[in-house]
Formats: C-alpha cells, structure tokens, sequence
C-alpha cells in the first residue's frame, strides 16, 4: 500500500521490569495539569501501584521519565497505612531523557499496594499553534498544547482520570479539542476544568489529548516555544509531538539491587559500542517507524539499480546482478515488480531483521552504542561518511525534521535527497502493519532484557527514546 497520510511525528520511550517474575497493575491513576496564565504547567500526579499476588519479587524502585529537561520535580510523598510521609527523590539526567527516581519508601510486599503522589513544573509546554500565528493580531493568535498520560507497558490502568485545569478568564467551552473530547467541563469561581476518564486502559496504551488555546490567555510577557509542532498540518496538533509522556516502570527488586534496563534496541552486556552499524542497521537499532526503514532500503536499492522510479513517480523492481545486504536480500523478497510489500511476508520479514539486529548486538553495550551513533550523527564528519545521504536522513529523522508517515509538506525538499524525494509522499505500511513490527520489536528485546545477567563486564543500560515538548524524539 503506498499512499499520502497525514505527518505525525510518534516516538515512544520503552523501559521494562527487571525480572519476569515481577507482576503488578494500576489501580488508579489521576493526573492535573493547571495551566497558569504564566505559562507554566504545574503538574500534579498519583497513581496507585499493586503488586500483584502471584509476583515472587517485591517492588522498591520506581523511575518516572519527565517530559522536558526544563521540567523540576518540586516534592513527592507516598501513602502507606492511611498517612501520608514525604518521599525523597533524586533526578537523572542525560542527553535525551530526564528521569525521577524514588527508592525510599517501604517495600511493595505481593499483594499490597502504595499510593505515590508528586508536584512538578513544566515551563516549556505551550507552542504556537503555527509559524503564522506570531504575525496575527492578538485576538486570533492560538497556541497550543498536547500531552499523553502515563501509560504501563505491563498493566492496564482500571481508572484514569485527566484534568486540565485553567483560570476562570478562560472559557472551557471555547477550547479547541482536537485529540480527546473531555467527559465533562465545568466552571467554578476560582476555575475552568476540563475532564477526561477512562476505564480499564489497555497496558501500552498512549492516550493523546490536544489542545488549542487562545494566546490572549495568557500574560503579555509569556513567550509560547517556537519549535513547531507540525509544519504539514493546519487545524490539527500532532498527536505526541508537544506531549508529555510518563512512562514508569518498577525495575528493581527488594534483594536485586543492580538496576537494569533497555536500550532502543535490548539490554546488551559488555562495555564497547558496535561501531559497523551501517544506516539502515542503525535505523533499526533506533527503532524507527518501518515505513521509514523501508525508504531506507529503497534508497539503497534505488543506488543499485534494483529499484526504479518511473517518470510516474512509481516503483519498480528490475532484474540486477547487483550484490545485495542480507536486509535487501529479505525486503526483496518481500515485494512484487511493483514494489507493493506482500501484507503476508510482512511480519516474518520484520522479524528476521531484528534478530540478525540482537545477533549484531551480541556482546556490546546497548548505551555505548547508542552514545556512539548520536555522536556520529551529529560530528561534521558525516558528510563524509559511505552512504552518507542514508546517514544524513536518519539524523534528521532524529532531529525531527522527518516525520515517521509520509510528507505533505511541500515545503519539506532538501537538496541532498533530490533524487530520492518522491519515495517520502508514499506509504508501505498500514496501522495494522506498524502495530505488527512494533510488536515484534518489544517481544523480541524483551525476551533478551529478561534472561542476561548483569554485574562483572556487563553494562546497565538505560537508552531510549523519549517523545518531549520540543516536537518530536531524539
């Protein structure tokens, strides 16, 4: 299937418990983001967490990804016995992500369950709507604002509630909402809420809600972020780009004390980066959205002739004596003449290039390597790398200049891929197919974080995507 869709830029940042035995869910979890007419989003958050009867392990760590590095964790406390008792914390940062970790608080026994609740401050959460809205006169200026509750890979969520919450200036009611439609709105003297529940959230679930709110709401002096959300798309917010996701995860056990965690792509042991990763195995590595894998591979493809684009701005397939990449080898033989990927070769296609990807990986350090590549993609020697077009994609994939579904912004047409361009206005792959590969992609490295060891040469590896408010993952 190859056909235009709309751009959406959905990254998503995957961590997972440290032992297989580990079995919890959520109760409940609330979220209130109040949104002050300074700009600043206060976020005010507590979930439930049980761990299940049946678990053999007990849970004493928990690690909540932030959504910007601007974002301060002001204070955390924990219920235990119907009193409440402050919970220290300390933050981890890094190049990409930004971490809270709390640790001490008494153990999680199986079958019982502890109330976490904590503050924080998201300075940087509000863009223009688009990079026409500066110019506009104040009374028709929109910005705009996307978020994503915290989402479990292992546990549905029995009850979710999400509150936004604004000045009573502001009128609920004249709120553009364009991802999500609130259960209920209300308006009191002192506010203006607006309400989302839900019920029995499937684990893994991201549930993005998007916002348009009138410039005039607030003060004169705010500056809304500039890093556009979406340059393809007027009258809707992508639906992560902007976003905040929490994703928490209880990895550490009351007698395991090592932590461990997952790279983009699994929990790999030694301590060197792998460094032969061409760009397409790169690619994989990072997880990119397929539709993207498979450009580029056709680009690779195209260089050698296996692949033409006809006048037309068709594919097709021709007969080359060419020495292929064992991922070519694979993708040819998923597709016809045409270039039309068989639905039904799909998912073995899919998952024979992310076990050659952990066979590859055997022996190195997941966060070494991931160190290794986003140096690479950033040093000015890539313009002088072997295939360094490929390369060049990638990074600005990375740098959110690409979305992960094809391109309808013209606008979007830069020189190096000149030759190549027309591929990024097609589609290869359906939802259902996306929802198969990024499956396969979490059972296969799952699997592998489950059975190593860590301690000795091993290295403890916490890499991974993390979608934030400046539009998109890095």
């Amino acid at each position: 299937m190859k056909k235009p869709l709309l751009a959406a830029v959905v990254f998503l940042f995957f961590v997972t418990t440290a032992l297989a035995s580990f079995y919890y869910e959520i109760e409940w979890q609330n979220e209130i983001l109040e949104v002050s007419t300074q700009g600043k989003i206060l976020l005010d958050k507590e979930f439930s967490f049980k761990v299940l009867p049946e678990s053999t392990e007990n849970g004493t760590e928990i690690w909540v990804g932030l959504p910007t590095k601007g974002t301060t964790v002001t204070y955390a406390k924990y219920l235990k016995d119907g009193v409440y008792s402050s919970l220290d914390f300390k933050v981890k940062k890094g190049d990409d992500i930004q971490q809270v970790i709390f640790k001490d608080f008494p153990a999680i026994l199986p079958g019982e369950n502890l109330v976490i609740h904590f503050y924080a401050e998201i300075p940087d959460l509000i863009y223009w709507f688009d990079k026409q809205q500066p110019d506009k006169e104040l009374k028709d200026q929109k910005v705009s604002l996307s978020y994503i509750p915290a989402w479990w890979e292992k546990s549905q969520v029995k009850e979710l509630t999400l509150e936004f919450r604004f000045a009573p200036k502001l009128d609920p009611y004249k709120i553009g909402y364009l991802k999500g439609e609130p259960d209920s709105i209300q308006r009191y003297n002192n506010m203006s809420v607006a309400v989302f529940k839900y019920h029995n959230v499937a684990k893994n679930t991201k549930l993005a809600h998007a916002l348009q709110l009138p410039r005039g709401y607030f003060n004169e002096s705010f500056k809304p972020q500039k890093n556009w959300l979406s340059t393809t798309q007027k009258g809707i917010i992508a639906m992560v780009v902007g976003g905040v996701i929490l994703i928490l995860a209880l990895i550490i056990t009351w007698s395991y004390k090592q932590a461990r965690y997952m790279t983009p792509a699994a929990y790999i042991t030694g301590k060197e980066a792998c460094t032969t990763f061409d760009p397409v195995e790169a690619a994989l590595f990072f997880n990119v959205p397929g539709d993207l894998l498979i450009k580029l591979i056709l680009m690779g493809l195209m260089d050698k002739k296996i692949v033409k684009m006809t006048s037309e701005n068709k594919l097709v397939k021709v007969p080359s004596l060419e020495r292929v990449t064992w991922y070519e080898e694979l993708f040819i033989d998923g597709i016809d003449e045409n270039v039309e990927l068989k639905e039904e070769k799909w998912p073995e296609l899919y998952q024979k290039m992310v076990q050659k990807l952990k066979e590859l990986l055997g022996g190195y350090c997941g966060a070494q390597t991931k160190a290794y590549y986003t140096t690479l993609l950033k040093s000015p020697e890539l313009a002088e790398q072997k295939d360094a077009i490929r390369w060049q994609v990638l990074n600005d994939y990375l740098d959110r200049k690409i979305p992960d579904k094809p391109i309808t912004d013209v606008s979007y047409e830069p020189g190096y891929l000149h030759g190549y361009l027309p591929l990024f206005y097609l589609s290869f792959l359906n939802s259902n197919q996306e929802k198969q590969r990024q499956a396969t992609f979490n059972n296969t490295f799952t699997t592998a974080a489950g059975g190593g060891k860590t301690g000795g040469s091993s290295c403890a590896c916490a890499c991974a995507c993390a979608c934030a408010s400046s539009g998109g993952c890095t």
